[in-house]
């Protein structure tokens, strides 16, 4: 059996295993009925970082694959009579869709400027669930036994599945062909072999323009954190309970160690200290970076770019066209899971029609879109079926698919091995706290200053059990 129908045989198996437990709602009431005949569902989102028409980056209110659905669904009356559809994207990082998202929410927003359903960054379904700002699901939603399970898990809280999962995230490990092979990226199992190998292929390859060995994300936002809680569950998969309380602090010193180890042995740059995904993303497709963390869009994005003379190196070297020199592996540990949710406004009236919706947007053809035509992560193993990719019939995609996808053996493999983010209503108060240390950490050793991260660990320890629980920083 080929390796992507082995990876697709174990996770449907535990898909089953995750739709039994999908099924204990918990005692979830029944939805409402609703209140408008012909109702029109608003649906807000985040930003739609999905593939434009021709593998360009997608316009997100015109050409991205969310819009392109909605687009079927309002061109096809008579496929989906009485439920019309209407699209809101709030432009912005993560942390203002969030505020953005949980002010509509607690304001009780209804009628033609409410929301009906919110795509949800899966990390925040514990907070919106637990303000009652969306509805438990589980008594209408049928079968889920196709969805993959760590995805799906993700949308239940306290034993309530309060959404359905949209798309899903696990971390790559993007690398240069031409510098350095499968089997040597293979070899590489921790922090330590990482840098040893980049500093040995960046020494071996002067004047090329290849400067730094690894572009990661450490910007105070999210990406940080991701990153951040990959280093230290490298030193231990269970460094933190289920709640995000520390349960490892050695793991967490050394995880810290870790990152600081990346800046002060040159293997990550000090700029890398406010670069988000956009940023390291063109350090490696113009051929600057070595080895690159990112999510499966870049797979598409790193394939579809071409140097310009804009993107020269140092001493005006020559871009290198990367687009034609690279793969993605798995990240020598386990990478944190991403993705997105979609949920029930808890103020919407029409909750039955938005239930309706979001298991449409969620089905195997809409997630083969999702896939094949915008490049994310799906959250149907079905959809990362090469034989089961989207046909001419099948237009509710609006475009072609595209040929860059990242491959599904690779992204299987990242999401067997992906770790949720910790389960906690105050999880963005969490990830804060962590996002601070790791800026303290990389100026440190962006410095050439070592030997804090011993303090560090202490104190984050303390401020991530209290952000968890919902209490402010020891040190407030």
């Amino acid at each position: 059996m080929p390796a992507v129908g082995r990876v697709l045989t174990a996770l449907l198996a535990l898909a089953g295993t995750a739709a039994g437990l999908a099924g204990c709602t918990g005692g979830t009431p029944a939805l409402p009925a609703d209140r408008d005949v012909v109702p029109t569902i608003r649906i807000v989102s985040g930003s739609d970082s999905s593939i434009g028409p021709g593998n360009a980056p997608a316009v997100p209110d015109e050409t991205g694959i969310y819009q392109q659905l909605v687009a079927w669904w309002e061109a096809n009356p008579d496929k989906h009579p009485h439920i019309h559809l209407q699209l809101v994207l709030i432009p912005g990082g993560a942390d203002v869709v969030h505020s953005e998202m949980l002010a509509s929410a607690q304001s009780g927003g209804s009628g033609p400027s409410g929301y009906d359903i919110y795509n949800l960054d899966s990390q925040w379904i514990p907070e919106f669930a637990a303000g009652k700002l969306i509805r438990p699901i589980g008594a209408d939603t049928g079968d889920t036994s196709g969805y993959l399970p760590l995805p799906l898990a993700t949308t239940r809280y306290q034993g309530r599945l309060y959404g359905l999962p949209f798309t899903t995230d696990a971390g790559l490990l993007y690398y240069r062909t031409d510098l350095v092979s499968a089997g040597q990226v293979a070899s590489v199992h921790s922090v330590a072999d990482l840098e040893r190998l980049a500093a040995a292929t960046v020494k071996a390859h002067p004047g090329t323009g290849l400067t730094d060995g690894y572009v990661g994300q450490f910007a105070p936002y999210e990406g940080a954190s991701v990153n951040a809680l990959e280093l230290i569950r490298s030193e231990d998969p269970e460094a933190f309970n289920t709640d995000g309380t520390v349960r490892s602090q050695a793991a967490l010193s050394r995880g810290l160690d870790d990152l600081a180890s990346l800046f002060t042995s040159s293997t990550a740059a000090p700029a890398e200290g406010t670069y988000q995904e956009d940023q390291a993303l063109r350090d490696f497709e113009t051929g600057r970076a070595l080895f690159m963390r990112g999510w499966p869009i870049a797979y598409d994005q790193v394939a579809s770019y071409r140097p310009t003379s804009d993107d020269r190196g140092p001493g005006g070297t020559a871009p290198v066209p990367v687009a034609q020199h690279f793969a993605a592996a798995q990240l020598p540990f386990p990478t944190t899971l991403g993705g997105q949710d979609l949920a029930v406004s808890s103020s919407s009236p029409n909750a039955r029609a938005a239930l309706q919706v979001i298991q449409w947007l969620t089905d195997a053809a809409s997630e083969r879109c999702l896939y094949a035509v915008g490049g994310l992560a799906p959250t149907r193993a079905a959809a990362l079926d090469a034989g089961a990719l989207p046909t001419a019939a099948e237009s509710r995609c609006g475009s072609a698919a595209s040929p860059h996808v990242a491959p599904a053996p690779i992204v299987l493999a990242a999401l067997g091995r992906a770790l949720p983010r910790p389960t906690t209503r105050y999880y963005t108060e969490w990830s804060r706290e962590l996002q601070i240390t790791v800026g303290q950490v990389v100026q440190q050793a962006s410095s050439g200053a070592t030997g804090h991260t011993a303090q560090d660990a202490a104190r984050l320890r303390s401020d991530l059990d209290a952000a968890a629980r919902g209490a402010p920083p020891t040190g407030s």
